[in-house]
């Protein structure tokens, strides 16, 4: 990845595919508000209700491991939006449902029936 010429980044918002550009450290949840992108936010973006639930597809952001994410979801790229900023080109998944403080990873892709 790399910086564009007006320091902006590529943000794009699966799976409306909503794209827009971004700077570097800006909130992740205020990019996605700005561009109508419906993000679950009760606690206003203090990072204490989980409710902001993003999957990282491709690229990075700078976040902190909040409390409500195990570590097996963070480890597979589930952030919360109003925990992170944009470092560059970034893809990420917004769930299906807009009740997000009771959702878990599995509402991010359909998961077939006959996992192990």
């Amino acid at each position: 990845m790399t910086v564009k010429q007006d320091n902006q980044y590529q943000v794009r918002f699966l799976p409306d595919n909503i794209v827009v550009r971004a700077g570097k450290g800006e909130s992740l949840l205020k990019i996605a508000l700005k561009a109508g992108v419906h993000l679950t936010t009760t606690c206003g973006g203090s990072g204490t209700c989980s409710s902001c639930r993003i999957l990282i597809i491709k690229g990075n952001l700078d976040c902190k491991h909040s409390y409500g994410i195990t570590e097996y979801d963070f480890k597979r790229g589930v952030r919360l939006a109003c925990q992170s900023c944009v470092t560059g080109d970034v893809v990420v998944e917004v769930p299906k449902t807009t009740d997000l403080a009771s959702t878990s990873i599995n509402a991010f892709r359909e998961i077939p029936a006959a996992l192990p």
